[in-house]
């Protein structure tokens, strides 16, 4: 697998655990290669996919059940040196998108132009309030391995990814493996929630002497004890609910 970006120091591992300061100490990206796969710490690689959602409760008891079946199957499969995370991120609606699904367009208008403004105007406000109200679903899942061995490589995990998704398309859900830069870009997404700022990487930043980290995270990123401090005035409140049952 061939390099992509390296910004490594003296040391780019730490050795003993460190609670984070920065945004930039979030992201522990340290390489990224052109086969997907990125080394966040020493001789730890990752590979991120996303997957599309299953709509479980929508389905039948006895169907629910058999994706079930599935999913523990699929969690029974994996290597126990494997640690496998999955996020769910919450991003805004794309406003435009939403437009045009739902409003059609002037040229195709068969009703006249007075009854198809009243509609748009209607159906405006229907985007609105869903921009207000609801959001997009970004479903990731993370696999991370460590070569234990000589013998043993990190593009192991693209071999596990393939079963993976194997897995995931019995349960009829379609997974895509993302390339470093999706991946900063939801990273930046994720950073940058209010800002609507695109994600831009100059080709020359590693000569500039800045990191990838610094084009992804915003300049300020305070933990407070209550709350996180996103830039300068964006603050983030994480609830924890801890499940008095099982």
């Amino acid at each position: 697998m061939s390099l992509l970006f390296s910004k490594k120091k003296k040391s780019p591992y730490k050795k003993t655990t460190e609670l984070p300061k920065t945004a930039q100490d979030t992201i522990p990206f340290i390489e990224a290669y052109d086969n997907g796969l990125f080394l966040v710490d020493e001789n730890k690689y990752t590979i991120i996919f996303a997957y599309e959602d299953i709509d479980y409760i929508l389905i039948r008891d006895s169907e629910q059940e058999d994706v079930y079946q599935k999913y523990i199957k699929l969690l029974n499969s994996l290597p126990t040196h494997v640690q496998y995370q999955e996020f769910i991120m919450n991003t805004e609606i794309d406003v435009e998108v939403l437009r045009k699904a739902i409003v059609p367009d002037e040229a195709k208008n068969r009703f006249g132009r007075e009854l198809y403004r009243d509609y748009c105007h209607i159906m405006d406000s229907y985007v609105a309030k869903a921009n207000q109200g609801a959001s997009k679903k970004i479903r990731l899942i993370a696999m991370s391995f460590s070569p234990k061995s000589k013998f043993e490589d990190a593009t192991l995990l693209l071999r596990y990814y393939r079963d993976i998704q194997t897995y995931f398309q019995a349960m009829k859900s379609d997974t895509k493996q993302l390339q470093p830069m999706e991946v900063f870009s939801i990273l930046h997404k994720f950073y940058h929630q209010f800002d609507h700022v695109d994600f831009l990487l100059p080709k020359n930043f590693l000569s500039r002497g800045r990191r990838i980290k610094d084009y992804i995270a915003p300049s300020m990123f305070s933990f407070k004890p209550k709350e996180i401090q996103i830039g300068t005035d964006r603050k983030v409140l994480y609830p924890c609910y801890v499940c008095q049952k099982i």
